[in-house]
């Protein structure tokens, strides 16, 4: 562990804040990413549902046209079935009136049969190399009785698409009798074209048996078969699920953008409608909103480590307020005063702290009482001393003077006071073993004395390092 005073502190607040603000900002940032998640698959499986309604909305406008012109022409056939004319002019003048049955049906309703007899309102007659019974339109009329759609196919005179409504208006006696009518696709064609799909996409309409296209945007793909743009990822799409018999919907992937491919087939007909569109047309918005939630998630980053670190500072202050009070009583400052605010964990702390420094004052200030009281005795004992060794003094100079007296006296003597001699020098002998006593008790007592003296003056200069 350093000790050294001027390594750099980290701060309680700062280790708070980088180890909080992190943790926020990525809670915030996967909280945002599933929302954002979320709301890609909600609109996304939105988008599906509305493709799916907007295509079966599509599919039906179109059985509708279909349904309505099979309804007007099954109207004729059940009129020549059931309506004996007089003359063949008369069933003329009758055909005559369907060339006004819809506008999709300009040249109204012919017949013919396997006799190569031709009744056509419209006044075209075919020419002598032209045999009914080898046309493709009263092949396929021979297995209806109604009215049924047959193949496409594209109108050498108006390059548009064509496609035959046939039935067998009858059979007698090896003659077999077709009623057909020819039904343009142009209106159609342009009415698909037209049609969008969530504003963005399109539709197209496709053969199923030729795989061939009928109705598109792009009039040059018109007539095409779906193999020969085989590098559209959408009509691939298209021929891989062509044979759907409901409803089927591809997500694909194409020149780094995203489709969504519909495909539903269209009753009493071997087309499908083909529905597209490009994801990024409906989740623009979620893209932007996407960008508004980042930039929304940094402001509030901000913001809220701006708060936090306000916070964090307020609660932190009792914290370096202590600090600074503990670092002062380290440093002996017992003068200090602790303000104790709040019942929290830091409450707690300063008020223990408070009550110790009060502790310490109390024990420092004994120990003052008792610095004083040894400093007064220590000089007392000086004192003592000092006159005991003065009385030493005196004493030992007295001696010296009543050892040259003795020493006199003694040779002064006669031979027969030897006894009182001998008594005089044992006296002696215990006086100058008394005097050496007490002088060595004086320099004991002075001993003492400066060991009281020389405490006395550590313990005041410690207690000069408490500043109370």
């Amino acid at each position: 562990m350093s000790n050294n005073p001027h390594a750099k502190k980290i701060t309680i607040s700062l280790k708070l804040i980088c180890t909080i603000i992190p943790f926020m900002a990525l809670a915030i940032i996967i909280m945002m990413s599933f929302n954002y998640i979320s709301a890609k698959n909600t609109v996304i499986k939105s988008a599906e549902q509305t493709l799916h309604k907007e295509t079966v909305a599509n599919v039906n406008t179109i059985q509708t046209f279909i349904e309505s012109t099979l309804s007007s022409l099954n109207r004729v056939y059940d009129t020549m079935r059931t309506v004996t004319f007089s003359s063949e002019e008369d069933t003329l003048n009758y055909l005559a009136t369907t060339c006004d049955i819809q506008p999709e049906i300009p040249l109204g309703v012919y017949i013919g049969n396997n006799n190569d007899y031709w009744l056509d309102p419209s006044g075209w007659h075919p020419p002598e190399d032209y045999h009914v019974s080898e046309q493709s339109w009263y092949q396929e009329g021979l297995s209806h009785t109604s009215f049924t759609l047959g193949e496409p196919y594209i109108d050498a005179s108006t390059s548009t698409y064509i496609v035959s409504a046939t039935a067998l208006l009858s059979s007698e006696n090896g003659l077999d009798t077709v009623i057909a009518a020819d039904i343009s696709l142009d209106a159609l064609s342009k009415d698909i074209a037209s049609m969008r799909v969530m504003d963005t996409g399109h539709c197209f309409l496709v053969d199923t048996k030729t795989l061939t296209i009928l109705a598109h945007q792009n009039t040059s793909l018109i007539g095409t078969a779906l193999s020969a743009n085989s590098d559209d990822a959408i009509l691939k799409a298209a021929t891989s699920m062509s044979s759907v018999r409901d409803y089927a919907m591809q997500n694909i992937h194409s020149g780094g953008t995203d489709y969504m491919v519909a495909v539903k087939p269209i009753k009493n007909t071997n087309w499908i409608l083909v529905s597209c569109i490009d994801k990024s047309a409906f989740l623009s918005d979620l893209s932007n909103l996407q960008v508004f939630c980042f930039v929304l998630s940094i402001i509030v980053i901000l913001i809220t480590a701006i708060i936090l670190s306000q916070i964090i500072r307020i609660t932190v202050a009792p914290v370096k307020t202590l600090t600074n009070t503990i670092s002062a009583i380290t440093d002996g400052d017992f003068s200090v005063d602790i303000e104790v605010k709040g019942n929290d964990e830091i409450s707690a702390m300063s008020r223990a702290l408070k009550e110790f420094v009060e502790i310490m004052r109390e024990v420092i200030g004994d120990i003052r009482t008792v610095s004083t009281e040894l400093s007064d005795q220590s000089e007392a004992s000086k004192e003592v001393a000092s006159e005991l060794n003065e009385t030493s003094a005196v004493l030992t100079e007295s001696m010296g003077e009543m050892v040259m007296t003795i020493e006199q006296l003694t040779t002064l003597l006669p031979e027969e006071h030897t006894d009182i001699s001998e008594e005089i020098h044992a006296s002696w002998e215990t006086l100058a073993d008394t005097s050496l006593e007490l002088s060595q008790e004086s320099a004991d007592v002075a001993a003492c004395a400066g060991v009281i003296s020389e405490s006395a003056f550590t313990l005041a200069e410690h207690m000069r390092k408490f500043q109370i």
